[in-house]
């Protein structure tokens, strides 16, 4: 097994286990455990802290790519060994080519990129999940970092551990410390100096990111927060972040050094329980992601290596059952790639416990099981024969952001006819 392969493996496992993909301090970690490097190598190497290697990082990298593989024995000393048990039997692993493609849904990208060199930008990327919402932010980062003057950092809110989000006061002081660490900032966030500060926890977070990285000649810093929604389930915190990220982008208007400073949101439903003037989710500019059109599916089937073998007709089969959901495509396509099913046995099982999809189909049954009101609303959208109109606010948006329903003319119907024929069955 070579690195690309490993790569390609490890990539597929956690975006099963974690619905979504390496981000760059997990494939530095791994590239250079794969090399022989010590922690301290691959710091100096990649440009990361190596305490932040050594411990958060690191930690819970490895911790996530056990759960993922089912051997939490595995270590930055014994992975390849590991690895190597979970490589397929067939010596090709064209199942696993699909890792991190990108297809472009033009003139989206171009517009983000003209907005984010823009002062005082804000990004908010919509979508449910699984359709290319890290996968845009992460091109975003890297547009951002290759422009001369230009810091951007990736930080998805889910590397933050439960105690983080106890008092926003712990919360802000990791968000500070991350960015510190992903930037390899000389200024870490010493616990001392932050508990004696004055002022409040919003206020030494200002302060921190104003000072450290955007006063004198520092370049401009681009900040991507990904998953942000994660903060909608602890109450303690989720008004006063909210409306801390608003001030932060207000900041612009009244301080010049601001304006060095951007944001990119992502984000799968919006919280509507804050007044119009503190909250994050009116201001900047919107781009809600969409599913795929009919060319941008024939794109990737193109990029798997799949030309030929699916006629246009199979295409568009394949778009009756699960529309242009770019997850559901490419894991169809995945499949078809590992040889191990045709595109109609696929589509024939598809909304059965023993088709492909069974593992996203349970855990959305499993989550609307538990919310017996959003059940019974999403019930009467999938019997009715019409868009269903006049929908109460909270559960729309619970279930747009679940991917589970889309807007249609004034009302709303299932996602995909996927879920419509597994829903109407098992509810």
């Amino acid at each position: 097994m070579d690195y690309q392969e490993a790569l390609k493996i490890v990539d597929e496992a956690i975006a099963a286990k974690a619905d979504r993909r390496l981000n760059n301090v997990e494939i530095a970690i791994f590239e250079g455990s794969w090399q022989g490097l010590t922690y301290d190598a691959i710091a100096a190497k990649y440009g990361y802290g190596v305490n932040y290697l050594k411990g958060d990082a690191g930690y819970k990298f490895w911790k996530l790519l056990g759960e993922a593989l089912g051997d939490d024995s595995i270590t930055k000393t014994n992975f390849k060994a590991v690895l190597e048990s979970h490589q397929p039997a067939s010596t090709s692993i064209s199942a696993f080519s699909s890792v991190n493609l990108y297809i472009e849904r033009p003139p989206l990208e171009s517009i983000c990129e003209q907005e984010i060199l823009k002062p005082g930008a804000l990004l908010r990327i919509k979508g449910s999940p699984k359709m290319g919402k890290t996968l845009l932010l992460s091109r975003l980062i890297n547009f951002a970092s290759s422009k001369k003057d230009y810091n951007a950092v990736h930080l998805p809110l889910r590397f933050a551990e439960k105690e983080d989000y106890e008092t926003l006061d712990s919360f802000l002081k990791w968000l500070c410390i991350s960015i510190s660490q992903l930037l390899s900032s000389k200024y870490p966030v010493d616990k001392d100096g932050w508990d004696k500060q004055l002022g409040n926890s919003k206020m030494k977070a200002f302060n921190y990111i104003e000072e450290y990285f955007l006063r004198g000649d520092k370049p401009s810093l681009v900040l991507g927060l990904d998953d942000l929604d994660i903060v909608f389930s602890y109450k303690e915190i989720l008004d006063d972040f909210l409306t801390w990220l608003r001030a932060l982008h207000e900041k612009a208007n009244t301080r010049a050094v601001w304006e060095k400073f951007r944001l990119i949101l992502t984000y799968r439903e919006e919280y509507t329980h804050l007044p119009i003037h503190s909250s994050p989710f009116n201001v900047g500019n919107l781009f809600i992601l969409k599913e795929f059109n009919e060319d941008q599916v024939q794109e990737l089937v193109n990029k798997n290596g799949l030309t030929g073998r699916l006629s246009q007709q199979d295409i568009i089969d394949l778009m009756a059952s699960v529309s242009g959901h770019p997850f559901l495509i490419q894991r169809a396509l995945n499949e078809i790639l590992a040889q191990q099913s045709s595109l109609k046995e696929i589509l024939d099982k598809a909304p059965t416990e023993s088709g492909i999809y069974r593992q996203e189909l349970q855990k959305q049954l499993f989550y609307l099981q538990s919310k017996p009101n959003l059940q019974e609303i999403f019930k009467k959208i999938i019997k009715a024969g019409s868009p269903v109109e006049n929908l109460d606010l909270a559960e729309k948006n619970q279930l747009e952001g679940l991917g589970l329903i889309k807007p249609d003319n004034n009302g709303f119907v299932p996602f995909c006819q996927l879920y419509r024929n597994y829903f109407i069955e098992v509810l």
